[in-house]
Parts: C-alpha cells; sequence; structure tokens
C-alpha cells in the first residue's frame, strides 16, 4: 500500500503545483495585427517603453515596459514556424528559465501550454501560447498583477 500512496501524492503535488491560473481563452488578436499594436496603450496612466526583441529567423517580437519596470509584456508571434513552435519554444526556452527564478509550473491543456515562476521577492512570471502567439506578462507583485490584468485582454483570473 505504502508504494502506490507515494506516486499517487507526487502525482497529486505535480497537479496542484501546475494548476493552470488563469483564463487565456480569449481570441487571439486578428490574423493581420502588428505585434506592436497588441499592447496596452497604457498602464496606470504609464505608456509603453517598447523593444523590438532579438529572435531567430521567423519569429517577430517586442517587449512592453510600462514604468520603471513595474510592468513587462512580451509578446511574440511565430510567423513561420520553421525554427520553433510557440509549444516547443515555450518548453524548450521559457521553462528552462523560469526554473532559475523559483517556483515554477508547467501546465499543458489541450493545443496550449502555460508557465509561471515566481520568486523569493515576490515577483511573478507567466507566459502561454494560444494559436500562433506567445504571451508573457512580468511583475512585481500581486497589486502590480491585478492592475495589469485591468489592461491587457488576453489574460484575466
Amino acid at each position: 500500500m505504502k508504494n502506490f500512496l507515494t506516486p499517487f501524492f507526487i502525482f497529486l503535488f505535480f497537479l496542484v503545483a501546475c494548476e493552470k491560473e488563469f483564463n487565456t481563452n480569449f481570441p487571439t488578436p486578428e490574423k493581420k495585427a502588428k505585434v506592436i499594436d497588441v499592447f496596452p496603450k497604457s498602464i496606470e496612466k504609464h505608456k509603453p517603453l517598447l523593444k523590438k526583441l532579438s529572435l531567430p529567423f521567423g519569429l517577430s517580437g517586442f517587449e512592453g515596459i510600462y514604468g520603471e519596470t513595474d510592468y513587462i509584456i512580451r509578446i511574440i508571434l511565430f510567423v513561420k514556424q520553421e525554427s520553433f513552435s510557440p509549444k516547443s519554444y515555450l518548453e524548450q526556452i521559457i521553462f528552462p528559465l523560469y526554473k532559475t527564478k523559483g517556483k515554477t509550473g508547467l501546465k499543458k491543456e489541450g493545443g496550449e501550454r502555460q508557465v509561471s515562476a515566481r520568486t523569493k521577492d515576490g515577483s511573478f512570471f507567466y507566459a502561454w501560447t494560444k494559436s500562433d502567439w506567445l504571451m508573457e506578462i512580468q511583475v512585481k507583485d500581486e497589486k502590480k498583477l491585478e492592475i495589469l490584468l485591468k489592461s491587457f485582454p488576453y489574460l484575466s483570473k
């Protein structure tokens, strides 16, 4: 009986640790949308400082920093999926990076993937895939997260 319970509790822990924290069930941006147009125009009166990400061929992405790095949003569009698909990019690049930050979780649900990390200082990182898009948010604390969620239409609790 003891041998049966150990794997069961490990499975249960994994299931709880990786439980989806957010609703990502929103329509993706329009097919003709430019990555830069997907960012919120402002968060808490902060306009974004947008920076083009240096990415492999076939990927187009930007990082939007609002305030003094209070809110960071990264959005990547997989124009040509020769080098990576959104799922493989999230699993092979983002998730290992998050593992170095602190407590992490990886959730696979249908065709989507979600990854989260929380650091000891309370910073929160969350990335998810949706169709040809990979989106990522980074906030300093829970209060900032609530504010960001009100401004960003692709994620909610």
